[in-house]
């Protein structure tokens, strides 16, 4: 389905992989004749008293025989015991000899004019006649006749059982042939499934990431391997409280009883953006800060890809062999970078290397000395300000006014049983004033101040400047 926003694709509901007769289904749609530029309408239905198709094109009979006397000679097609007698080749084959185009079988019969192998009479054109004209001051055509409900209809997988994609072992190249070409993919021994799918899709033949059923296709089949692997484990974990009997399965109350327990939902851990998985990445981070302590602050990247100028510099090397800068890549429109990032769906980090790589070699030169800097003024709202009773003194809990600092460090806690804590944590309570009226100052007339003059009205050094910093840290 096409998302408006963003001309993406996405999926809906599942991959439901059902196996054919070929043959018998070529036969319902091929003619009995055909020549090479003839093209048929073809609806694919899921049933054939349906309405509406899923998928609707218009096919060129001779490409699709051609197609299918190459592949019958392949290796993948020959195991999977998929045929074609040489009655159905003679009996749908080409016509060698030429036919006129008629519409109306009514022209058929229409005899030409005697006149028609005369030489025409000599017609003089006037200058008015050799004028051009705008074709953007016709009119818009109409459609007066819609030939869509005379495609033929065929509806292949009716009445057929769905074949699950972890037994048959060539669905993927049975039915992306144009990508395969009827060849069976070997993995070597040691590779996983995943990691066939990253290379299929990072890799520079674009076939497979510029095909977005490809790619939902190898979404499933990866989900439906990591379901599969979950559940055996989650099998061979035998307790006695987990023996569920057939009365225990048709009880509501016992099955919520263990999705409430987490029991019947663990196996979904693997599967990445399920609650069950962001619930085990909490339970990681939670058991990280026990082990390492609360962090400083926390880090989330969210790339805008259409906006990421070094990002279309790379795209366009790498999908239309084009090199460009910077500024080329800002006056592209909107459905140009769209373009170029749907031509590469799968993860765009990988050709974050590249990026690196060229910034770091071809612009660093280019960067100025000195880069101007914009201030983002904290501004003190009502949930923000905090009171410590013990030492009676009110603080932004965001932390501000930062402390001023000439170069980033590194500061430890010092434990508070430590002779110097109490002498520093002292001056940290001076700073925090000191920084208090510097701020106000700042925000009223707009003077700015130095870590020099701070530690000049303070009287400290800066040695003891960074331990008052640390005995703040908690």
């Amino acid at each position: 389905e096409l998302c408006n926003w963003d001309k993406q694709k996405r999926l809906i509901g599942n991959v439901v992989n059902i196996p054919i007769d070929t043959e018998q289904t070529l036969t319902n749609i091929l003619p009995r004749q055909f020549d090479q530029s003839e093209t048929i309408q073809l609806k694919f239905m899921r049933r054939i008293d349906y309405t509406n198709s899923y998928y609707f094109d218009k096919i060129r009979p001779a490409k699709i025989l051609a197609a299918m006397k190459f592949l019958v000679r392949t290796e993948l097609f020959k195991e999977n015991n998929i045929k074609f007698s040489q009655d159905f080749f003679e009996k749908y084959g080409l016509r060698e000899e030429e036919r006129a185009f008629i519409v109306d079988d009514a022209d058929a019969n229409f005899q030409v004019s005697k006149y028609a192998n005369t030489n025409p009479p000599n017609i003089q054109v006037n200058q008015s006649d050799q004028q051009t004209f705008n074709n953007d001051d016709l009119p818009e055509e109409t459609l007066l006749i819609d030939n869509d409900e005379n495609a033929m209809k065929i509806a292949p997988a009716e009445g057929l059982r769905p074949k699950s994609l972890l037994t048959d072992k060539d669905a993927e190249e049975l039915t992306f042939l144009k990508i395969y070409g009827g060849q069976k993919y070997q993995l070597e021994k040691g590779i996983t499934y995943g990691a066939r799918c990253k290379s299929e899709f990072r890799r520079f033949d674009r076939r497979c990431a510029q095909n977005i059923s490809k790619l939902f296709f190898s979404y499933k089949k990866l989900v439906a391997k990591k379901l599969s692997a979950s559940i055996d484990i989650s099998i061979k974990k035998k307790r006695q409280e987990q023996s569920i009997t057939a009365g225990q399965a048709l009880d509501e109350n016992f099955i919520n009883e263990l999705v409430i327990k987490n029991e019947a939902q663990m196996f979904l851990r693997s599967i990445r953006s399920s609650p069950q998985y962001w619930e085990w990445k909490k339970m990681e981070l939670n058991a990280m800060i026990r082990q390492l302590g609360c962090p400083s602050f926390f880090i989330t990247f969210s790339p805008a890809e259409i906006d990421w100028l070094e990002l279309i510099v790379v795209l366009v090397k790498s999908n239309e062999n084009q090199d460009i800068i910077m500024d080329d890549a800002k006056k592209l429109t909107r459905d140009k970078r769209i373009e170029l990032v749907i031509k590469r769906p799968e993860n765009n980090d990988t050709v974050v290397e590249e990026v690196e790589t060229t910034t770091q070699s071809d612009q660093v030169q280019r960067l100025p000395k000195e880069v101007p800097i914009k201030y983002q003024i904290h501004t003190h709202r009502g949930n923000c300000k905090m009171e410590n009773k013990e030492f009676g003194y009110i603080y932004c809990k965001y932390g501000y006014p930062m402390p001023i600092l000439d170069e980033t460090i590194i500061l430890k806690p010092i434990d508070a049983k430590s002779d110097g804590y109490e002498r520093a944590f002292q001056n940290y309570m001076k700073i925090r004033k000191k920084l208090e009226e510097a701020d106000s100052l700042f925000r009223n007339k707009k003077e700015e101040t130095t870590l020099a003059v701070i530690l000049a009205q303070l009287n400290i050094s800066y040695d003891d400047y960074k331990d008052a910093l640390a005995s703040s840290i908690t």
